[in-house]
């Protein structure tokens, strides 16, 4: 701001702050007049009109003094004040307003090495050179925009992996990424989306290569057995899991699970020894977990593609909640009749 207008912004705040208290004063003694004047209407001393009048003429001129007097020092009280704001630096007290307080965003591969360096695994669940591995295999553009939030295909993949990692809120993501809330919300959203458009076929299908292939369930099940698993041909962990929604105006009875008391929907979850999780659903919060195997038919789906030529047949261990067939495992029942073998078993 140049000199000549930070001066004439002072002296037009200034001048209209002074016109309007004049505006006050004048209104003041005008009521005052008034008021007088009706304690003393019945009077008929006209000697005591005059004084009246005289003395009202001799207030006005000394209020006048005294505005005149008022103004110089409010002026110049004024412009040191408005002198001491203009030298402030200009910003913005949040912490995620980047662009007011000089934070940069995550955009490149550089910004991320430097934020996270050797401890992105802790954060990201991945290491640097993991994410740009795994950038390239799920083919995500350098360039995304999401209902009008541009970002880089970088930001976008470590915005969404932090939040999965960490669970937090995105008022806490803004001073790790300096971007708005809202801004990290569409992204996170839209990136799911995304990645959920291009690859659901393969998340959401049991007929991949991984688990139809006999040497990728051999090599699977090979790892199960290196940890000490007993049981020959486990290749995977089968598990149900839920996800907590807002308790929904219509339908609700569908979204209550009775078990962990409160509304939600429901996925089942084949947790591979190899690294790789498959999900299936969304089922009714209402559902048990046997039944959701059920209604995808899963023990159908083992028989299909998990049983090879010559009798060999490959096996999930799954939880107490799921019924015992011939390709899921489940521990023994709880019960006195229980051997010491069924024990070591279940442990």
């Amino acid at each position: 701001m140049g000199p000549a207008l930070r001066d004439q912004l002072i002296e037009t705040y200034v001048t209209c702050m002074v016109e309007e208290f004049d505006e006050l004063w004048y209104r003041a003694l005008q009521r005052l007049s008034v008021m007088h004047a009706m304690e003393v209407e019945d009077s008929s001393d006209s000697e005591e009109e005059e004084d009246f009048q005289e003395y009202m003429e001799l207030r006005l001129l000394l209020v006048q003094v005294e505005a005149l007097v008022g103004q110089a020092d409010y002026r110049e009280r004024m412009t040191r004040l408005y002198l001491r704001i203009l030298a402030v630096e200009a910003r913005v007290l949040h912490p995620f307003m980047s662009h007011r307080r000089g934070g940069e965003r995550l955009r490149t591969w550089e910004d991320v090495t430097a934020k996270f360096g050797h401890e992105a695994k802790k954060f990201l669940r991945f290491s640097v050179s993991e994410l740009r591995e795994l950038f390239v295999q799920l083919q995500i553009p350098s360039q995304l925009k999401f209902d009008g939030r541009c970002c880089t295909g970088v930001e976008a993949l470590t915005i969404f992996l932090y939040r999965l990692a960490s669970g937090c809120r995105f008022v806490e993501l803004a001073q790790v990424f300096n971007m708005m809330p809202s801004s990290l919300s569409i992204i996170f959203n839209g990136f799911a989306i995304y990645i959920y458009n291009r690859f659901h076929d393969l998340v959401k299908s049991f007929e991949n290569f991984f688990t139809t292939s006999q040497d990728w369930l051999t090599a699977a099940s090979d790892r199960v057995s290196a940890s000490g698993c007993p049981l020959p041909g486990v290749f995977g962990f089968l598990d149900g899991t839920h996800i907590k929604v807002s308790r929904p105006d219509i339908g609700q009875e569908f979204y209550y699970c009775g078990h962990h008391h409160t509304h939600c929907f429901k996925s089942l979850v084949i947790q591979l020894a190899i690294g790789i999780l498959l999900a299936f659903g969304p089922f009714n919060g209402s559902m048990h977990d046997s039944r959701q195997a059920r209604q995808m038919d899963l023990a159908g789906l083992l028989r299909q593609h998990c049983t090879f030529a010559g009798g060999q047949s490959f096996l999930l261990f799954a939880d107490k909640g799921f019924a015992l067939e011939p390709q899921v495992i489940t521990p023994f029942r709880r019960g006195a009749n229980r051997d010491p073998q069924e024990q070591i078993w279940n442990r």
